[in-house]
């Protein structure tokens, strides 16, 4: 048995996932999880794969695989909390995004979904709060400008939502 082996597995299925090759990437994460069964990161690979093609039940089963092998993985809970978002379970989606922050509180991108889920919900202030705070920290992220310049929209905020999408074009024009 070589843990290492695992690693690469899962690496290898990660570049296929990137090319777009899913039936090989989920091999290899498969694989890297039989070598493996506690490679947290391996079950996180496999449910990202999910996620990119919309299975989000199956990807919220390996998430919650990861966390419970890796309970203090931010991006686990950031991640399985983009799944719920995705099923339209909030609040759920809102505590995972919670507890991702509570383990680390740079992680941008976590504000930025937590944020997306309170526009979703028609919460603007409250989205424009997490925006302002991704910004912060991810002061390069288009996304999240773009975002903040919807719910700016969405409030009547025609000049502040103008402002955020020439930031996000200058920070991305295509």
């Amino acid at each position: 048995f070589n843990p290492g082996a695992a690693d690469t597995y899962n690496n290898r299925g990660i570049a296929y996932q990137d090319m777009g090759d899913y039936e090989q990437a989920f091999t290899d994460f498969n694989r890297a999880i039989a070598l493996n069964p506690k490679l947290a990161g391996g079950y996180i690979s496999r449910a990202n794969a999910y996620q990119d093609l919309n299975g989000y039940e199956q990807a919220i089963v390996d998430y919650d695989q990861a966390i419970a092998l890796n309970p203090t993985d931010a991006n686990a809970y950031n991640n399985r909390g983009v799944a719920y978002e995705a099923l339209g379970d909030y609040g759920q989606s809102i505590t995972d995004f919670n507890q991702a922050l509570d383990i680390n509180p740079q992680l941008a991108e976590a504000y930025t979904n937590r944020g997306n889920v309170y526009q979703d919900m028609g919460e603007y202030d409250k989205a424009i709060v997490d925006y302002n705070q991704a910004i912060v920290l991810d002061p390069d992220n288009a996304e999240t400008y773009y975002n903040r310049g919807n719910a700016y929209a969405d409030l009547g905020e025609n000049k502040q939502a103008i402002d955020d999408y020439d930031h996000a074009i200058a920070l991305d024009p295509e």
